[in-house]
């Protein structure tokens, strides 16, 4: 079984996460968060619509969330619309599907400071500099479709532990049975292996996600 863990592309399949803001999808299961490229501040009305959300018995994770130095607000706004979310999937053990882009510092340093108990996977990971310090501190990554032609992201793959791995399409043409094709190539593996492998984690991190 195959598992596309965030994609902004509806599909009715139990096996895929469907990502929204702050509105509930009529079916599927889904994450919601505030994206970092929000133009607008954080308000209490947010906060309670997104533990509305959270609440909902489809919600399995709080995102996409996070840190973007090329667009939305200034960064310590960013960084407290962040900081308030963590605090909601502390609150409810969810994980969380993490946005960063050339904020990597201070996304550590958030992590640093929190210490929080919730998982933290980073989404559409494609930074190979990035990968020791992320697995150091226990975050997982989910491989988008840059993994069919971005060739540092085809070596570092290597070096991603198999059970610290999830894979999605985000926004992409691609199929996830496309991009399941190739990290099995790149890694050497089965392709029914690799697909154990991350159903085991899937199960373990998600687990309010209802699978079959």
């Amino acid at each position: 079984m195959q598992f596309d863990v965030h994609t902004h592309k509806f599909d009715k399949s139990s096996n895929s996460l469907h990502n929204v803001n702050l509105e509930l999808p009529e079916e599927g299961h889904f994450t919601a968060g505030i994206h970092p490229w929000s133009e607008n501040e954080l308000t209490t009305s947010d906060l309670d619509q997104l533990e509305r959300l959270v609440n909902h018995p489809r919600c399995v994770a709080i995102g996409e969330i996070g840190l973007d130095k090329t667009k939305g607000l200034e960064l310590e706004k960013q960084r407290h619309t962040f900081i308030a979310q963590l605090s909601i999937a502390e609150k409810y053990n969810l994980p969380v599907i993490l946005h960063c882009v050339k904020y990597w510092n201070e996304l550590l340093q958030v992590k640093s400071s929190l210490k929080p108990r919730s998982t933290w996977i980073i989404h559409g990971f494609s930074k190979a500099s990035q990968l020791e310090n992320l697995l150091k501190i226990g975050c997982f990554v989910s491989i988008g479709s840059q993994i069919l032609t971005n060739r540092s992201l085809q070596l570092v793959i290597q070096k991603v532990p198999v059970d610290r791995l999830f894979l999605e399409t985000d926004n992409a043409d691609h199929t996830i049975d496309e991009i399941y094709q190739k990290v099995a190539q790149l890694k050497g593996l089965e392709l029914e292996a690799l697909e154990n492998q991350l159903e085991i984690n899937i199960r373990t991190i998600f687990t309010k996600w209802t699978i079959g």
